[in-house]
């Protein structure tokens, strides 16, 4: 009989209306998988969430069950304490970019009590890759440390997250790269003559200044006359078509929803295209992977451009895009916290112009992240050996 391991994921969703967060989840499951072939062996996951939606089981993961994240309720945590005791690994990937007070303390206390009660009641808590920081507070850059400095093991996904740690007296930090490159995909077949095929990704939560509604980020650009720009120019030119793709929301009423946004410029410009039957991160990088060039200032889905080989132009509000890109070689992102509004779209336009570079960039950067979720996937085979 193979040998069975039981598995706790935390800040991993699978169903989210954010594209980007169940690209993360499908992508670990799969490299899960994979590591569970090469040392034959079985899984049961059990995943802490805030939806009640599962992975649908296989050979290598025998289960998948869901605990409800309930913080009111005295049950949720005497369910959560005896899942972690009973796990052999815990890994916690906090959405890939929340484990930081940016978006609010509400968020990060949330996330952060969960990443605590872990620690306490299991020995091999592991931080995925991910973003560390920035810590804008003086409690949330110590409570951070504290359960850094606890975890069985540390991964970041960029070089300057492990700066950071390294500035707040932490332990080393492995640095690999974001696990949504390995998500899958089969480019969807879009015709459209000799025109270059453009997509948008308009983010709905900058396009309404944050949470807050009052730039929120610090933007140095409008965002929305930035993004109207773009769409403008590139219809003036005549040899570009235009489609409008969002990566998070697959409902109406959603605050961070990109198909708002979408609809918006279509109004405006009703020459646009606008993708609306996503409903999976793997769908979405098919209709990524079949464009020449992508704009967007969602975080996974410029992951999937990259990967796919796509022209892809990060619009960065936060230090997470830069620390990325860097990490893998790819240099073309857009600094919104930087540039005006018109240095921004002469910029942008820029690049599109010269896409084939670009492309060829991608390439490269692409095969670069998959060397380091190789060496990311020997550490989790040695990991599991050990236990």
């Amino acid at each position: 009989m193979k040998k069975s391991y039981e598995i706790s994921l935390i800040g991993l969703e699978i169903g989210n209306e954010n594209m980007g967060c169940v690209a993360l989840s499908y992508a670990f499951l799969n490299l899960l998988r994979q590591v569970g072939e090469e040392l034959d062996i079985t899984m049961n996951i059990t995943a802490i969430s805030y939806d009640d939606k599962k992975f649908e089981g296989d050979d290598v993961i025998k289960s998948y069950e869901v605990i409800r994240v309930h913080p009111k309720q005295i049950s949720f945590w005497k369910s959560l304490k005896d899942n972690f005791k009973n796990a052999d690994i815990i890994f916690d990937f906090t959405l890939g970019d929340s484990f930081s007070d940016i978006y609010g303390s509400e968020r990060y206390i949330k996330t952060n009590l969960l990443k605590a009660a872990a620690i306490k009641y299991n020995s091999r808590f592991i931080l995925g890759p991910q973003t560390y920081g920035p810590y804008t507070r003086g409690w949330a850059r110590s409570w951070a440390s504290k359960i850094i400095g606890k975890s069985y093991k540390v991964y970041s996904r960029d070089e300057a997250s492990a700066v950071v740690l390294e500035k707040m007296g932490n332990r080393d930090v492995t640095v690999v790269t974001d696990i949504a490159f390995a998500l899958p995909y089969d480019k969807k077949d879009i015709q459209c003559g000799d025109k270059i095929k453009v997509a948008i990704n308009p983010s709905g939560l900058l396009w309404r200044g944050g949470y807050t509604g009052d730039n929120q980020f610090g933007l140095s650009i409008d965002y929305q006359d930035y993004c109207k720009g773009i769409v403008e120019s590139l219809l003036n030119r005549g040899d570009v078509e235009i489609y409008l793709l969002p990566h998070v929301g697959t409902s109406d009423g959603n605050m961070e929803n990109d198909r708002e946004a979408c609809k918006r410029l279509h109004e405006l410009y009703p020459a646009t295209h606008v993708i609306d039957d996503i409903n999976s991160p793997m769908l979405a990088k098919d209709y990524i992977a079949a464009m020449d060039v992508l704009v967007a200032a969602r975080m996974h889905a410029t992951v999937g451009g990259v990967s796919a080989g796509v022209a892809t132009i990060p619009v960065a509000y936060s230090r997470k895009f830069k620390g990325l890109f860097d990490n893998i070689g790819y240099e073309y992102v857009l600094d919104v916290k930087k540039l005006s509004t018109k240095e921004a779209i002469d910029q942008t336009l820029e690049w599109i112009s010269d896409y084939k570079n670009l492309q060829k960039a991608a390439v490269l950067a692409g095969e670069s992240a998959s060397g380091k979720l190789d060496s990311f996937k020997k550490d989790l085979i040695k990991i599991f050996k050990a236990i």
